[in-house]
């Protein structure tokens, strides 16, 4: 089970590497809307929570904005001190287990 979280954990940087190097090379330009989390699910070849893990961070980092409806679009180009991503040094369910206890489901 531990295996498993560290493989979910190194396939999330590896899609927020990409993404956030496709918008450095303006590959992805500010405005443009992503993928859907199913497009970008099949494309990475991972589940949809891990795609939604990586929106989180995105907008976390102030890179990405959710409008409602609509979609997740590029709102600024990533910082360089952000391609450490230490930020997500957490186990995927741990996140979702906490989540639930939180909403009391």
């Amino acid at each position: 089970m531990k295996n498993e979280n560290l493989k979910k954990k190194s396939k999330s940087r590896e899609i927020i590497e990409d993404i956030l190097s496709e918008i450095e090379q303006s590959n992805i330009k500010i405005g443009d809307k992503l993928p859907s989390e199913r497009s970008l699910a099949e494309k990475y070849n991972v589940s949809r929570i891990v795609i939604r893990e990586v929106i989180s961070y995105l907008k976390a980092i102030g890179v990405v904005e959710s409008v409602q409806g609509s979609g997740n679009y590029v709102k600024d180009y990533p910082k360089q001190e952000y391609f450490d991503l230490n930020y997500l040094d957490y186990d995927v369910d741990d996140l979702l287990e906490s989540r639930k206890i939180l909403e009391g489901s």
